[in-house]
């Protein structure tokens, strides 16, 4: 599938060869709904990837530039180059 719920990326996401994939989203997002986050999930999972989807109520479609800001993510981040 090249195609995300919103259009064609110009790649299949099933060519994306990734060991691990960290999803982080938020349920309010105004640009992306959620449910386009668990699309993605979905597709990774299906080539193989162990995705961790990581949801927050709210925040905003830029809600993970804080957190990354903060290094609330760097843990989850870290964790993604470790097997």
């Amino acid at each position: 599938m090249n195609a995300s719920m919103w259009g064609d990326w110009g790649f299949d996401v099933k060519e994306i060869r990734a060991a691990k994939a960290l999803i982080y989203h938020v349920r309010d997002d105004g640009l992306c709904p959620f449910e386009h986050g668990e699309w993605l999930a979905k597709h990774l999972e299906a080539t193989g990837a162990k995705v961790e989807v990581k949801a927050e109520s709210s925040g905003g479609h830029m809600a993970v530039l804080g957190h990354l800001r903060r290094g609330d993510l760097s843990e989850q981040l870290v964790n993604l180059s470790i097997d």
